[in-house]
C-alpha cells in the first residue's frame, strides 16, 4: 500500500495544479473585474479590495495600503459609485518563474454621486480612461491586480 501513497499523492498535486491553473482566456480577469464593480456599488471596501494583490505596487510607487485608503476614503465620501469597463484586451504569460501573469489593457469608467450631482472620476466628457493594468495568479486567490498604470482622472 505505502508504494502507492506518494505516486498518488504527486498525481492529485499534478491534477490540482492542471485544474486550477489559469486558462488562457480573459473571463477569469472579466469575472473579477465585475466583481469588484458591484463590490463598489455595494460600497464594500473589503469586496473591492479582494481584487487586489497584497504585493500591489505600481509605476507611482503606490503599494496596497495606499489604494485600501484612496478606494475607502471614495466609498465614505460619495452617495454612490459606479464602475464600468469595456473592451478588455488580455494578454496571459508567465513570469521568469514560471507564474502566471496577466496585461490587461481596459476601458474604464467610474461615476460616482456627491450630493446629487453626477461626477466622473476615471473617464472625462461621458469617455471612459485607458488603462493598463497587471494581474498575478494563484491557485488559491485566482487573479489579483498587482499593478495599474494610466489613471488621470480625479481622485477623491
Amino acid at each position: 500500500m505505502r508504494k502507492y501513497l506518494f505516486p498518488l499523492i504527486v498525481l492529485a498535486i499534478a491534477l490540482g495544479y492542471m485544474l486550477f491553473r489559469p486558462g488562457d482566456d480573459a473571463s477569469d480577469i472579466e469575472a473579477l473585474f465585475d466583481k469588484m464593480a458591484e463590490a463598489a456599488r455595494a460600497k464594500d471596501l473589503d469586496g473591492v479590495m479582494e481584487g487586489f494583490s497584497l504585493q500591489y505596487n505600481d509605476g507611482s510607487g503606490v503599494s496596497y495600503p495606499v489604494v485600501k485608503n484612496i478606494i475607502g476614503k471614495a466609498l465614505e465620501k460619495y452617495d454612490s459609485i459606479e464602475a464600468t469597463y469595456s473592451d478588455l484586451d488580455a494578454f496571459i504569460t508567465e513570469d521568469e518563474h514560471s507564474y502566471p501573469l496577466a496585461f490587461v489593457s481596459v476601458w474604464v469608467n467610474v461615476t460616482v454621486t456627491d450630493n446629487g450631482q453626477v461626477r466622473e472620476l476615471i473617464g472625462s466628457g461621458g469617455e471612459p480612461e485607458r488603462i493598463n493594468v497587471t494581474l498575478t495568479y494563484s491557485a488559491l486567490g485566482g487573479w489579483k491586480i498587482a499593478a495599474v498604470d494610466g489613471l488621470d482622472g480625479e481622485r477623491p
